[in-house]
C-alpha cells in the first residue's frame, strides 16, 4: 500500500501557548517499502505516526492510501484506522497480562469475529515465522523482552495490514538483543512485503533498517533519501552531525582567499583551503561566514607527511584529490573505538575528531592532518 502525506500538519494548544508538532510534511511511501522516521525526542515523529494510523487528526494537508483519501480536515474527511487496515506496535508492547501469547496474538481476529479454525492456523504461521511456538501457552509476565517483542509483533501483522506501523519497538530491549531484533525486523518486513513505517531516534537502527529515511527536527522534515544519500550527501548541518558515529566535524570560519584561491578563515589565522566548485555552488561570497564539514574517516592522520592519494590506496572512493592543507595538531585525547582510534585535537578554536587504524598515537603528541577534498562538505552559515 502506497501512503503519501501531502502538506500535513498537527498543532496543539497547551500551557505552552500554540505548538506546532509538524509543519508542512511531504511523504511519498512506496508499497512495501520499509520508510524510517528519524529524529530527536519531541521533533513530531510519533505524531506523524498517529496521523498515518487513524489515531489523531490533522490540522491540515491530506493523508492518502493508495488512491483514497484517508484523512483531510479541509474536505472533511476522516476515516479510522480499522477502515484503514493499519497494525501498529507501541515502545511499551502493550500486550494484556492476563492472556496468554497465543491469545494476544489472536485478539484482533476475535474481535474482526474470524472462525476458530482460522485463528489457529493464522497465529500458528505468524508464531512460526517469529519463532515463538514454544511460548505461546505463557503470560507475558514469563516471557522475556525479545520475546514480548516478537509476540506484539505477531500480534500487529496476524491480520495482513496494508501498513505496519512501529513506534520505537526496540528501545526496551537491550544492546545485544536489538541488534539480532534489527535483523529479525529486517528479514520479517522482506518476507511480507508490507508497507513498514518505523519511528526511531536511534540512526545506527534506522540506517541499518530503512529503505529510506526521513529525517525532522521540530517539526519539519529535514532531508528523505537512502541511508547512502543522508550520510554522503546531507542537506544541512542538522543531518550532517545528526547521521554517522562519531558524528561529522563543522568548522565555522569566514570564506577568504589565499594566493588566487579560497580558503576557510580560522581562529588563529588557520586557513583551510576549499575547492572551487564547492564554494561557488554554494554562493557564498568572500567575507561572509561558511562551515566546512568533513567525517572524521576522511581527515588523514599521520606523524609525517603521507599524501591522501597512498592512504587511500585500493579502498572504493569516488574521487580522492590531494589536499592544499596539511596542518599540525596536537592530540588532546585518544579514545579506543573498536578496531579504530578516535583522536581529538583543536583546530582553530573549535573541536575536531579523526578517526585513524594506527593505534600508536598518544595524548600531547603533534601529529600531521590533512583533508579529502572529495568527501568534504560547505554549508551556509
Amino acid at each position: 500500500m502506497k501512503v503519501r502525506l501531502v502538506n500535513l500538519s498537527r498543532a496543539f494548544r497547551s500551557a505552552r501557548g500554540y505548538v506546532r508538532a509538524l509543519d508542512r510534511v511531504f511523504i511519498d511511501i512506496q508499497d512495501g517499502e520499509y520508510f524510517v522516521l528519524l529524529g530527536p525526542s519531541g521533533c513530531g515523529k510519533s505524531t506523524l505516526l498517529n496521523l498515518v494510523a487513524g489515531l489523531d487528526r490533522p490540522t491540515a494537508g491530506e493523508v492518502w492510501f493508495g488512491d483514497r483519501l484517508v484523512s483531510s480536515r479541509e474536505q472533511g474527511v476522516f476515516t479510522g484506522p480499522r477502515e484503514r487496515n493499519v497494525a501498529m506496535v507501541f515502545q511499551s508492547y502493550a500486550l494484556y497480562p492476563h492472556l496468554t501469547a497465543f491469545e494476544n496474538i489472536a485478539f484482533p481476529l476475535r474481535v474482526g469475529r474470524e472462525r476458530n479454525d482460522k485463528i489457529q492456523q493464522a497465529v500458528s504461521r505468524v508464531a512460526r515465522m517469529l519463532e515463538i511456538e514454544e511460548v505461546l501457552t505463557a503470560r507475558p509476565v514469563e516471557l522475556s523482552g525479545g520475546q514480548r517483542q516478537r509476540v506484539a509483533i505477531a500480534r500487529a501483522v496476524v491480520r495482513e495490514p496494508n501498513v505496519l506501523l512501529l513506534d520505537e519497538p526496540l528501545s526496551n530491549l537491550d544492546a545485544q538483543l536489538r541488534v539480532r531484533a534489527r535483523f529479525e525486523l529486517k528479514a520479517l518486513q522482506r518476507r511480507l512485503a508490507t508497507t513498514t513505517i518505523y519511528v526511531t531516534h536511534d540512526q545506527v537502527e534506522a540506517m541499518a533498517l530503512g529503505d529510506r529515511i526521513a529525517v525532522l527536527n521540530e517539526g519539519r522534515i529535514e532531508q528523505v533519501g537512502t541511508p547512502h544519500e543522508l550520510y554522503h550527501q546531507p542537506v544541512n548541518t542538522f543531518v550532517a552531525t545528526f547521521i554517522g558515529s562519531p558524528p561529522m566535524n563543522l568548522l565555522r570560519g569566514t570564506l577568504g582567499t589565499d594566493n588566487g584561491k579560497y580558503c576557510l578563515m580560522l581562529e588563529g589565522s588557520v586557513k583551510v583551503a576549499l575547492p572551487e566548485d564547492k564554494v561557488r555552488g554554494l554562493g557564498v561570497k568572500p567575507g561572509e561566514g561558511c562551515i566546512y564539514g568533513i567525517r572524521p574517516e576522511d581527515i588523514v592522520v599521520s606523524g609525517k607527511e603521507t599524501s591522501i592519494d597512498q592512504t587511500h590506496q585500493g579502498e572504493d572512493r569516488h574521487q580522492v584529490r590531494a589536499p592544499d592543507t596539511t596542518l599540525k595538531v596536537r592530540i588532546e585525547a585518544v579514545e579506543p573505538v573498536g578496531k579504530e582510534v578516535l583522536l581529538r585535537f583543536e583546530l582553530g578554536g573549535q573541536a575536531v575528531a579523526a578517526l585513524t587504524e594506527d593505534e600508536g598515537y598518544k595524548a600531547g603528541e603533534t601529529v600531521t592532518i590533512q583533508f579529502d577534498w572529495g568527501w568534504g562538505h560547505l554549508f551556509a552559515w
